[in-house]
């Protein structure tokens, strides 16, 4: 505790994931045999073991000042985490990427990120105006690279990594806000409110803007070593989008409050 409305704490989170369901493709094509390993008769025969394993290891640092009419909060989160896994997330894919379990090795997850902030904040204006934001920035997360090239022989392209890299070895690039190659995404969302009173009645008209500053945050990449377009982005996030709404409150405008529903009178909130 800094103040009696300010709390600031540090914690841990250790997760450590067993018997995750995991795939491969027994009956692969030896590229050099020409034929399938284990038999001719069928084509894929895809394995479904439970032996996959994830580790999560997490440190989290907050910030919070809680909210009083009239006044502002703020909460602030800071996480430093790892996130590994033994196989990529969309596993009924595997078949794919795998063809023998030995290929299950631990590597960065595609949901690995290094660094995020969140940033949390509302604030009470003159003349019955409220702003609010909030903020998220976070560091890349990985994605898969291959060569492009069938160099184990087993028909699939999607497990020859480079040389001395493993499974997922790309990350999404960090790109400029305020500062050079901080964090991968950043997206600002602010809200700014305003109350108007009539009798016993009070409407709320609100604006939501979200990527305020309309920030292009690049989400995945082409990771095949051979393609012209080879670590070029193929999807971001979505852009810069305003709306307008409005919530209509019946209740006693002067101090604030709602009327409890009445049987032919019903207290109401109504966005639009």
């Amino acid at each position: 505790m800094i103040t009696s409305d300010m709390f600031i704490s540090l914690s841990y989170t250790g997760v450590r994931g067993y018997n995750k369901i995991t795939t491969y493709d027994a009956n692969y094509r030896d590229a050099k045999l020409g034929k399938r390993v284990l038999t001719t008769s069928y084509g894929q025969i895809n394995v479904w073991p439970d032996a996959g394993n994830t580790w999560y290891n997490g440190i989290y640092l907050t910030l919070d000042k809680n909210y009083k009419p009239g006044s502002w909060s703020l909460q602030l989160a800071y996480t430093l985490s790892w996130a590994k896994d033994e196989f990529d997330n969309n596993i009924y894919y595997g078949y794919l990427y795998y063809s023998r379990p030995d290929q299950l090795k631990k590597a960065n997850s595609t949901l690995d990120e290094r660094h995020k902030i969140f940033i949390n904040f509302i604030v009470d204006l003159p003349l019955k105006f409220q702003l609010s934001s909030c903020g998220t920035f976070s560091t890349g997360r990985p994605y898969l690279i291959f060569t492009g090239s069938d160099d184990n022989y087993d028909s699939l392209i999607g497990n020859d990594y480079p040389a001395g890299e493993g499974r997922n070895a790309g990350r999404v690039p960090n790109q400029k806000f305020i500062f050079n190659n901080m964090f991968a995404s950043r997206v600002v969302n602010i809200r700014p409110a305003k109350i108007f009173s009539f009798q016993r009645y009070r409407i709320m008209l609100m604006v939501d803007a979200f990527n305020v500053f309309n920030q292009v945050n690049y989400a995945s990449y082409i990771g095949n070593m051979k393609s012209a377009k080879f670590g070029q982005p193929t999807s971001a996030g979505a852009s810069r989008q305003v709306t307008v709404r409005y919530y209509g409150l019946y209740g006693n405008a002067h101090r604030g409050k709602v009327h409890k529903a009445q049987p032919d009178r019903q207290a109401s909130l109504h966005p639009h």
